[in-house]
């Protein structure tokens, strides 16, 4: 799927009608889009409602509503594709389950590139397979993973790590 200076539909291909036996979601909306067309539909449809709530640590909690999902994704897209990665670039994220890792995650297909998962319980050994075997020209690193990654890249193969450029989404 093309998508035009990020704008909130994509080009060329039209999303088949939903015949109305094929249901809708537990928010309402059609049930069976890929996750960027359900960003664009309630990015329009629901711009105000909470898409993420995000617990960052002593008692505060973050919200984020469609619209800031969907203004940091396309932010953050623009960014990737700036780089000038080509197109179908591996681009790894390291991190637990947060509303920042799925932005990210929105982010690299938004830009046309394909996700490589690095959960934080992974040992060394496996980062390292999936790092140099995966080709990634990226790394997004989460901030529950930053302590742990400074320790782990030193087992990491400097090597493959050198060329490789190193993002990380902060305690805001």
């Amino acid at each position: 799927m093309q998508i035009d200076s990020f704008a909130r539909k994509p080009m060329e291909r039209k999303t088949p009608k939903l015949r109305s036996n094929e249901g809708t979601d537990h928010l309402g909306g059609p049930s069976r889009r890929l996750a960027l067309q359900r960003l664009y539909h309630w990015e329009a449809a629901a711009p105000h409602r909470v898409c993420f709530t995000q617990p960052m640590g002593r008692g505060v909690i973050q919200t984020f509503t469609w619209s800031e999902v969907a203004d940091e994704v396309r932010r953050m897209a623009h960014h990737l594709q700036s780089l000038g990665y080509t197109p179908g670039s591996r681009i790894a994220i390291w991190g637990q389950n947060t509303a920042h890792w799925i932005m990210a995650d929105w982010a690299i297909w938004m830009a046309g590139h394909i996700s490589v998962t690095l959960y934080p319980t992974l040992s060394v050994k496996t980062v390292r397979h999936i790092l140099s075997h995966s080709g990634a020209a990226l790394l997004f690193i989460g901030k529950l993973v930053i302590r742990l990654s400074r320790l782990m890249v030193i087992f990491l193969e400097p090597r493959a790590l050198r060329e490789k450029q190193l993002y990380g989404w902060n305690n805001r």
